[in-house]
């Protein structure tokens, strides 16, 4: 007699169990590994956020004027003066002697209203919406045309009103600026202003999100001297909550140019 093969129910029910098992042991590796994946990318998003920003002010503070960076009393906001054109200079009226022009070989065409300014040392000269016959700044009367790539001669640049400079660069050394930045956490965002002008305060305009997800931040500065760089130290710290993630950058800014 033919014997019939078959699952009995003790068989049928150690497969269910088994497949139970492993269907569920598979489901715990798959979503682990999704959560490794969306933490990861997390992760990866908020380590973005702060390269670009960081490398961002690493490179505009690094083209700051000697001596305009500022920072507020709660060390999260710091502001300084971009660099629009530097020279170097034949002679200036160091008081008691005053001019109305000075010899300079610049590295650029200088526009009418720049801002020039010979060893700064006092950072609120820089930022005075009006300016003394007497301060290391001077306003350019008149625009001066020059092409570094076809002409090395000096040339006369006419300021606004008869000046007399409280000192001499020891490195004859000058710079142009007009309009300060400055950079801010309010709330868990970085925020840019700039466009506002000398002599007024920077949240009377509209500040541009830089950054989000910022938890904390902290500027300090060094000032220069005559043989050293300033330095400024900036520390941002972004969280992610949805992951529980902090990230930090930690950062040292050597603003190469001493007065």
């Amino acid at each position: 007699m033919r014997r019939t093969s078959g699952f009995t129910l003790i068989e049928m029910v150690l497969v269910i169990v088994l497949l139970g098992i492993v269907g569920l042991s598979f489901g715990n590796i798959v979503g682990q590994g999704m959560n490794i994946y969306v933490d990861t990318t997390a992760r990866e998003a908020l380590a973005q956020k702060g390269r670009f920003i960081t490398d961002r002010m690493l490179k505009e503070l690094r083209n700051a004027v000697p001596g305009s960076v500022r920072i507020s009393e709660s060390n999260t906001c710091i502001e300084w003066l971009p660099i629009k054109n530097t020279a170097i200079y034949e002679t200036i009226p160091v008081a008691p002697e005053a001019d109305t022009e000075i010899r300079i070989l610049p590295e650029a065409s200088l526009e009418a209203d720049d801002r020039l300014v010979i060893y700064p040392l006092d950072t609120s000269e820089l930022y005075a919406a009006s300016i003394s016959s007497d301060s290391s700044v001077v306003t350019v009367k008149e625009a001066v045309s020059f092409s570094a790539g076809s002409s090395t001669s000096m040339v006369d640049v006419t300021l606004s009103a008869s000046h007399s400079f409280p000192a001499s660069s020891p490195a004859k050394r000058l710079y142009l600026y007009d309009n300060p930045k400055a950079y801010c956490k309010v709330g868990s965002q970085i925020l840019l202003y700039k466009g506002y002008g000398l002599g007024n305060d920077k949240f009377s305009v509209t500040g541009i999100p830089m950054a989000d997800s910022i938890s904390d931040v902290s500027f300090t500065a060094a000032t220069a001297g005559l043989q050293r760089n300033a330095q400024v130290k900036m520390v941002l710290e972004f969280t992610d909550d949805n992951i529980g993630e902090t990230l930090r950058f930690d950062h040292n800014v050597l603003i190469h140019n001493t007065p």
